[in-house]
């Protein structure tokens, strides 16, 4: 009698794990879809940057990068707050050449 109690509560915690496991494993690898990032001027001719994630779950920011008018300076990096799915992220940037600019994803 005390080895089948045993038995039945050694199986319920295993199946109780996995299904555990399972459940985390799908959150775990969902990340932001549907994803993409834009350069914009405000009202008053500012630079900005965006980035909208419209699927999936986690966070998304835009990150870019401009030739600084500078030789010594090179390079100038932005990077915007991490924003959840379904709101956009925006950063302000510079007056500068753009070399490149896209949303980066977390499924944190």
């Amino acid at each position: 009698m005390r080895v089948r109690k045993l038995a039945a509560s050694l199986s319920a915690s295993v199946l109780l794990s996995a299904g555990l496991v399972a459940v985390t494993a799908d959150a775990a690898f969902a990340t932001p879809t549907g994803c993409s990032s834009r350069l914009f001027n405000d009202s008053e001719g500012r630079p900005y940057a965006a980035s909208l994630c419209t699927g999936g779950y986690g966070y998304h920011r835009v990150f870019v990068l401009q030739r600084h008018f500078d030789p010594a300076m090179a390079f100038m990096r932005f990077v915007s707050e991490w924003a959840p799915v379904g709101t956009e992220s925006v950063t302000p940037i510079g007056y500068l050449q753009t070399l490149y600019h896209y949303p980066q994803t977390w499924s944190g």
